[in-house]
């Protein structure tokens, strides 16, 4: 095309354009993720695996919190990792130590799992691509150990004998979005909670 005389100059490329591959459309994150949680060498399943995805997605949280010039980050007033400690030990078979003892066992909870969950989002939107929040949401629940960790605090919670932890399994720690995912028995629950005989689970 660059040796013709005059233009406009039309031509057919016999090649397709690169391009994403079929399946391939959209933001996939980058970051390669931790080991199953069942093969973490911790005694819950859940604590190495997600220690890893965090250490992993720190470069994307710092740049996105100096991008942005703030973070979500911190409502639980201790640092993210203890915040992480904090949710896993729930699975564990001692009673979790509360790290906020200025706050109730649920609020010190609730705010940590705030935190955990900020961190990844807040990790995954900043990196290329321009993911949109479904994206994030299903990347957090079906390909992370945090993710995996949520759902398993499900029937653990739903067991304690503290009503506003039972409260939190039934109301406030999975999205209704991702009540399909969960096994039976918490799916279950959830629909009890509700007072519905219907099921509205994702086929």
């Amino acid at each position: 095309m660059l040796e013709a005389g005059q233009g406009p100059v039309l031509e057919d490329f016999p090649e397709d354009a690169p391009g994403p591959k079929a399946g391939m459309e959209g933001w996939v994150c980058p970051v390669p993720m931790s080991r199953p949680a069942e093969e973490a060498p911790d005694p819950t399943g859940y604590l190495s695996g997600v220690l890893d995805e965090m250490n992993n997605l720190r470069v994307w949280y710092d740049l996105g919190k100096e991008k942005r010039g703030r973070t979500t980050v911190g409502v639980s007033g201790i640092e993210v990792e203890a915040a992480a400690r904090f949710i896993v030990s729930f699975l564990g078979d001692a009673p979790p130590e509360n790290p906020r003892p200025d706050l109730s066992v649920f609020y010190a909870l609730k705010l940590a799992l705030e935190d955990l969950r900020a961190y990844y989002f807040e990790s995954a939107i900043s990196q290329p691509g321009n993911a949109d929040g479904r994206q994030v949401a299903e990347w957090f629940w079906d390909e992370t150990s945090a993710g995996k960790l949520f759902m398993a605090l499900e029937p653990v919670l739903a067991g304690s004998e503290d009503k506003m932890l039972r409260f939190m399994a039934e109301r406030m720690l999975i999205p209704r979005a991702q009540f399909h995912k969960m096994p039976e028995e918490g799916h279950q629950r959830f629909m009890d909670a509700l007072g519905s005989r219907h099921d509205y689970r994702i086929r």
